[in-house]
């Protein structure tokens, strides 16, 4: 079930969604309210992505920009691949020091644009978090799954808590 507001949100997705595909299938409107009913206690939200990748001299790039509580931060970092350009640029902005601990990607519907979905474990200090976040392009599923863990832990420091929730 999704609050009036992020029923309004969750739709507004469908409709960017279905401007891309040429099928939505159950499995994206289910991974929608997920997403949806995940982003409510988001402390950043990922507004804009853009990565450079190439090989030889050419360095993987991300900006990224983030949005809290009406403020957008906007930072750019580079790294060994796209991933951990767009870490490197998280971790710079929010200030954190997460480090990626385990990261796979999966194919959750068909076709050539089906919805992947991103699974992280996020490791900070001591606290490992996992994260999923679902998109037709697998680099923004991913930068999400990262700052959804990114979030939780912000959230548990901030309450003085850990992972075990003590």
């Amino acid at each position: 079930r999704l609050d009036p507001k992020n029923f309004e949100s969750a739709y507004s997705k469908f409709l960017g969604l279905a401007d891309k595909k040429k099928q939505v299938y159950d499995d994206d409107l289910m991974m929608l309210v997920r997403d949806e009913s995940e982003d409510s206690a988001n402390v950043f939200v990922l507004t804009d992505l853009q990565v450079t990748t190439g090989t030889g001299e050419t360095k993987p790039t991300a900006t990224v920009r983030l949005t809290r509580g009406g403020k957008t931060l906007e930072g750019t970092a580079r790294g060994d691949g796209p991933v951990d350009a767009f870490v490197k640029a998280i971790n710079r902005l929010v200030r954190t020091n997460g480090r990626m601990s385990d990261f796979s990607l999966q194919s959750i519907t068909v076709g050539q644009d089906a919805m992947g979905e991103a699974n992280v474990s996020v490791t900070f200090g001591s606290e490992t978090l996992s994260g999923k976040a679902v998109s037709t392009d697998i680099i923004e599923a991913s930068a999400k799954a990262y700052l959804s863990c990114v979030n939780r832990y912000l959230c548990m420091k901030a309450a003085g808590r850990n992972a075990t929730g003590k």
